[in-house]
């Protein structure tokens, strides 16, 4: 049985490029006075790269291993 599939939970949701999309437009729309973006350092397993469709910029996909907050440089 290959790892990915021996790790994978019965329980988890199938990955839905369409239902992804869904929520970043639903965290874009839902308040303009919060920032998402924020520098970081870190290692993240990377689940899916959904391709660019229908004017929608392309979206990695991935787990946070670590993350750190790094100071911004000007």
């Amino acid at each position: 049985m290959p790892a990915d599939t021996a790790s994978a939970s019965p329980l988890a949701p199938a990955l839905s490029a369409a239902g992804i999309r869904d929520l970043l437009r639903a965290l874009d729309a839902g308040r303009e006075g919060i920032n998402t973006t924020a520098p970081m350092t870190g290692n993240a397993r990377v689940t899916a790269l959904l391709p660019e469709r229908g004017g929608a910029p392309r979206c990695l996909v991935a787990s946070p291993l670590m993350v750190e907050y790094v100071r911004e440089t000007s």
